[in-house]
């Protein structure tokens, strides 16, 4: 479906209006929560712990979700945020109840981050308010595990998320090195 027949689809305003409704559900009920994670900087601290957490591979210590392993992804994506603005937002993730630190299972001496059960709750809600315009606009497409804020689509998502972004900085580089010679 191409941006065009969106706009054009009869269904578009309201869609929008749907989205909007959605979106403000999500957020509009806690302005404290609004603060923390509406600026992209900040929402991409947020969006990351959901992804990082849900590519960790327990064999591969260079995939645990450390803090760490955050100011890396936030300083690849250009964002600019510094390790000590991490760090305070880490901190305000885990005032709300978003973030834990847990021990790791394999080496004691390292805390990994975790998502709490209200964070990823908090992401299928966001990513139901970005689905709900779409039951709309494509009626005939299955969209009940999102809409039904199903725990196993949200780490589908997020993991899905952390495959392609790896998939894109491999094939980048790939790409770079290829340009350069």
């Amino acid at each position: 479906m191409s941006l065009e027949e969106i706009l054009e689809n009869p269904r578009f305003p309201e869609a929008r209006k749907l989205y909007l409704d959605r979106f403000l559900g999500v957020y509009g009920h806690d302005p404290f929560l609004v603060r923390l994670l509406i600026e992209s900087g900040r929402f991409l601290v947020y969006h990351l712990a959901v992804v990082l957490d849900a590519g960790q591979d327990p064999a591969r210590r260079e995939t645990w979700f450390t803090v760490g392993r955050l100011k890396q992804q936030i300083v690849a994506s250009g964002l600019g945020a510094s390790a000590r603005q991490v760090d305070h937002l880490v901190a305000r993730l885990r005032e709300v109840g978003f973030l834990d630190v847990v021990p790791s299972d394999k080496d004691r001496r390292l805390r990994l981050l975790k998502p709490t059960e209200k964070m990823l709750a908090h992401d299928r809600d966001w990513l139901a308010a970005h689905y709900a315009p779409l039951t709309l606009l494509c009626p005939h497409n299955d969209y009940g595990p999102v809409m039904r804020r199903d725990p196993a689509f949200g780490e589908f998502m997020a993991h899905s998320a952390e495959m392609e972004r790896d998939y894109r900085s491999t094939n980048m580089a790939v790409a770079e090195d290829a340009l350069l010679q």
